[in-house]
């Protein structure tokens, strides 16, 4: 079985020969740990295309733009980040909308065809960005097979990017108060998602696009669940409308306690939740979740992964396994290295993969 068929059985609940698992890193991560964590990687390879020995590995790493330590200006949306440390990603620092009076010569970012294509042709694995397929400028896949393993590029915000147009306390007004003018601000950005994805849909190397909105608090949702779906649910049906249509599948992340909208997003059609499953209690989640929705595990990055001690790493893993795996699937094992989690607790996490991974 190749690895894009066991990720493919996992997420649909059709029988993979193991539980599929990924690997992520934030730069700062491999700023910190270089070719020992890449050694790791390299000795377990994943289902996403790191790892391997045919793996491309850290040899022309650079840091982004946007993980260098001071202002960058993000070239489509015109918003201004402020970055305090090499390697993680800083804060919208100037919102362009944050006075409505600039909307009126606010120029809205156009779909690019032609760029996504660009990327599309130089689509590879990537361990950094959150594990998702990342572009490699210049370098073309002309001449390379198609990937055995499966296929996840994504970046796509809704919520967070009315944040950064409009500013974090701005925007929580604008909902609290129902001001129309977010209303209008919303409908354009979906409608820029919505073609977005029409154009990524059209591709068959693409397996999945993956979303991205930071939606919990570490006790609840950052608005109650009601106003999230009254606003905000049917603007993500429609984005998500041209994935459904084409049969690709849909990933969903979001941080903090998100239990009220999980199963909303199943209804929209969402695939994969990469959600903070052990904040909001493993064991509930399982009981109430497990077999309504593939789950990539977001192993705790705040204690266990960058405090606790390999044999804790490996328990933590096998509680993921015991508390949400299926003989059906239903699990993608993941946890995200930061540039706080030792080695010696990456070799645990890929050694409890394989041991606990097994169905």
């Amino acid at each position: 079985m190749t690895s894009k068929e066991r990720v493919k059985r996992a997420v649909h609940f059709q029988g993979p020969d193991r539980i599929p698992y990924m690997w992520s890193a934030l730069p700062g991560a491999v700023l910190r740990h270089g070719r020992a964590l890449e050694e790791i990687f390299r000795e377990y390879p994943d289902d996403f295309g790191v790892g391997g020995p045919e793996w491309a590995g850290f040899a022309d790493f650079q840091v982004p733009a946007r993980y260098e330590p001071g202002l960058w200006t993000e070239p489509e949306w015109n918003v201004v980040w402020r970055q305090e440390i090499r390697g993680i990603v800083g804060h919208p620092y100037i919102c362009p909308l944050a006075d409505w009076d600039n909307l009126a010569t606010y120029e809205f970012p156009r779909v690019n065809p032609t760029a996504i294509a660009q990327q599309v042709a130089a689509l590879r694995p990537s361990v950094g960005f959150d594990g998702m397929g990342a572009f490699e400028t210049g370098r073309q896949a002309a001449d390379r097979p198609p990937p055995d393993w499966y296929v996840m590029p994504g970046g796509g915000t809704l919520y967070e990017r009315l944040q950064q147009l409009r500013g974090f306390e701005n925007l929580l007004v604008d909902l609290a108060t129902d001001d129309p003018r977010i209303y209008d601000l919303r409908d354009r950005v979906a409608s820029y998602w919505h073609e977005a994805l029409a154009e990524w849909a059209r591709y068959e190397i693409v397996d999945c696009y993956a979303w991205f909105d930071d939606w919990g608090t570490q006790q609840a949702l950052q608005i109650r669940p009601e106003k999230w779906r009254q606003f905000f649910k049917p603007a993500y049906d429609y984005i998500f409308e041209p994935l459904r249509a084409a049969g690709k599948d849909i990933h969903f992340h979001s941080d903090g306690y998100v239990w009220d909208i999980i199963p909303d997003l199943i209804e929209i059609g969402v695939h994969i939740v990469w959600v903070q499953v052990f904040l909001m209690g493993i064991e509930e989640f399982g009981r109430e979740f497990r077999g309504k929705v593939c789950v990539r595990t977001d192993l705790d990055r705040q204690h266990v992964l960058p405090h606790g001690s390999p044999a804790e790493v490996k328990a933590h893993v096998k509680q993921a396994v015991d508390n949400l795996a299926l003989p059906e699937g239903g699990l993608i094992l993941h946890a995200e290295v930061g540039p706080d989690v030792p080695l010696e607790n990456v070799r645990a996490l890929a050694e409890a993969y394989v041991e606990y991974g097994q169905l």
